[in-house]
């Protein structure tokens, strides 16, 4: 509990003869809106990460004032639970398929690819959300770990989900309504050079002659920006239409309006112009030269919409 009040800036923990609390203490004669928002955002990140881990730790541990939470239905659980499923079937199936040598690089984009696809479509919580975060950052932040070592600690999980019972998956999942984003707001240019990297290892895979991963990075690009961008509600959007073409199938079974058909790889122009229509159209207002791209977008395939998807996001204005 002292080593957390070390890491927070405005609020921090005690104990009672009871209970563990978060406190925060404002000055309500000199408050504004800039100086309530990072104080409340921090008590309201770290009491719900808090909580959360508490519960992976000790499960034996009753949750208190849960009463704004919502189990899912199970038909929605079954759902989530069967496509993870299918997810890992798929991924094993694609590593088979992949060069005996010299593929490491291309077996991280599908481990990861896999858990930030999980982490974004399936929104897992408890010990699920807790285990698959931590597999996540400590992929990209032991830098000192062989390649091999981390892909074979993020095989290690992948296949610990596949064991998980529907039973204990179904225990991972609540509906609530969040205020504040826990990630940091980025800015533009960080999302832009991203892309741009990324779309450059696309091109020297494709030089190479292996196809098999494209798609794979095409998907991972747009998981990734969501996991570890503070993206604007704009691109956010737009970002979330790529992902519902490019996982149609998924969203489908959730009764969402299928944007792509795998089995005759055509892509629903109309609907997809339509959505962004929309989303650049409730924008104008605030981004004032933000225009409609859907001319630009190349229809042909299912790769090459990505690409020219992701090269209309890099030239977006957001003047005010």
């Amino acid at each position: 509990m002292l080593e957390r009040n070390y890491q927070l800036t405005y609020a921090n923990y005690f104990s009672d003869a009871e209970y563990i609390k978060l406190k925060l203490y404002l000055d309500n004669i000199s408050l504004s809106p800039q100086k309530i928002f990072f104080p409340l955002r921090e008590l309201a990140l770290n009491a719900d990460f808090d909580k959360e881990h508490i519960v992976s730790e000790f499960p034996e541990i009753p949750l208190q004032d849960i009463g704004h939470i919502q189990a899912p239905d199970t038909k929605e659980l079954e759902i989530k639970y069967n496509y993870m499923q299918e997810l890992i079937s798929e991924l094993e199936t694609k590593v088979l398929t992949l060069p005996s040598n010299d593929n490491s690089s291309m077996q991280s984009f599908l481990y990861l690819n896999i858990l930030l696809k999980m982490d974004y479509l399936l929104v897992p919580k408890y010990t699920f959300y807790q285990k698959l975060s931590k597999k996540i950052q400590a992929y990209f932040a032991n830098d000192q770990v062989t390649l091999e070592s981390r892909n074979e600690e993020l095989r290690e999980y992948v296949e610990q989900l596949k064991e998980l019972s529907f039973e204990t998956f179904s225990k991972n999942f609540y509906d609530a309504k969040y205020t504040f984003s826990p990630i940091e707001k980025s800015s533009y240019d960080e999302f832009v050079t991203f892309i741009t990297e990324s779309q450059n290892k696309i091109k020297w895979y494709k030089n190479n002659r292996y196809p098999q991963i494209i798609a794979t990075i095409y998907q991972y690009m747009a998981f990734y920006s969501l996991y570890n961008y503070g993206l604007n509600s704009v691109i956010k959007e737009l970002l979330h239409t790529l992902v519902i073409v490019q996982n149609a199938s998924y969203f489908a079974s959730l009764e969402c309006e299928r944007l792509y058909d795998f089995e005759k790889e055509t892509l629903n122009k109309r609907a997809i112009i339509s959505r962004l229509q929309d989303i650049v159209s409730k924008s104008q207002e605030q981004y004032k030269n933000l225009a409609l791209f859907s001319d630009e977008l190349n229809f042909t395939s299912l790769n090459a919409f990505s690409h020219s998807y992701y090269n209309m996001l890099k030239n977006l204005d957001f003047e005010e």
